[in-house]
């Protein structure tokens, strides 16, 4: 189990409600964290390891994908002389043989549009089946 002392969100809660909002833009912008080292994201088990995004895309169905430039769809995996190195990295995101059109800025931007949706997916289903009427059909993003 894990301990609660190791929990950023009560410390990252604790810190913003000390802040004031009075506090002009650029000094706001000094408050922002820098993105986490990939490293945070390594799970360690026995001596074998896994990276907790990969992992999350794995069960959701979804994977992560190469994306060398915006005009091609890569049909590749991650590179194989690192492919902890490409979740830092501009990427698509495939299910199967499958691999989507849109660019994500990195693995963490594609996790949270994966897990957003699955989270959303029975809500926005049911708004399609509300919305189809008559003739036409309304369909929400």
């Amino acid at each position: 189990m894990r301990d609660s002392s190791f929990d950023e969100d009560p410390k990252l809660l604790s810190f913003l409600s000390q802040t004031s909002l009075s506090y002009e833009p650029a000094d706001q912008n000094s408050y922002i964290p820098l993105p986490a080292s990939d490293n945070m994201y390594w799970f360690s088990y026995d001596q074998s390891g896994f990276d907790i995004r990969c992992a999350r895309m794995h069960i959701l169905g979804f994977s992560f994908r190469a994306s060398s430039d915006e005009d091609s769809k890569s049909t590749s995996a991650a590179p194989a002389d690192d492919p902890i190195e490409l979740l830092g990295k501009p990427l698509r995101i495939g299910r199967a043989d499958d691999v989507f059109g849109k660019i994500f800025a990195n693995s963490l931007h594609a996790l949270q549009v994966v897990q957003f949706y699955y989270w959303k997916a029975p809500e926005l289903a049911s708004r399609r089946n509300q919305t189809t009427g008559g003739s036409e059909t309304v369909c929400y993003p």
